[in-house]
């Protein structure tokens, strides 16, 4: 099956497979960490094993939120961008092509992206499995072959 996305480095985004959160990245992944810490879903209180005393979230220390976060949330290094990101999902977030050829999915993609139906976020689907870079539209959308989809 095939799939569109814009990518500034298909061939890496194959390799890595997987999709982070727009938005949140930063230069370490205690920048990412605090920068989430306030979305995620969180314990009624944190533990401090060292004073033994319960925080509640609001209450509690910076470090302790990071220190959580960095235990409960997946944060990894993406290496063409040289920062830490917030992981969205395993696979990579794209545009499914109904294109039973390359050539078709080239012209598919061409023709939804002249449309405005392609956009660089607010995906609908993300890639199951092997991901393969099979060929460029333009220098930013990218045809990528996958085993199947599931909606983002």
């Amino acid at each position: 099956m095939y799939v569109a996305r814009y990518s500034f480095n298909p061939e890496y985004d194959a390799d890595r497979n997987w999709s982070a959160w727009i938005g949140i990245d930063g230069s370490s992944a205690e920048d990412v960490a605090l920068q989430i810490a306030d979305v995620v879903q969180h314990p009624p209180a944190l533990f401090d094993s060292e004073t033994g005393e319960y925080y509640a979230w609001e209450d509690a220390p910076e470090w302790m939120k990071i220190d959580y976060v960095l235990k409960h949330e997946d944060i990894r290094y993406h290496e063409i961008a040289r920062r830490w990101m917030h992981v969205h999902h395993e696979g990579l977030s794209c545009w499914r092509l109904d294109a039973e050829t390359l050539d078709e999915a080239v012209e598919e993609a061409r023709v939804k992206d002249a449309r405005g139906e392609i956009e660089w976020g607010g995906f609908g689907f993300a890639t199951i499995g092997a991901v393969k870079y099979v060929a460029s539209v333009s220098e930013t959308l990218h045809i990528f072959e996958c085993n199947h989809v599931t909606s983002e």
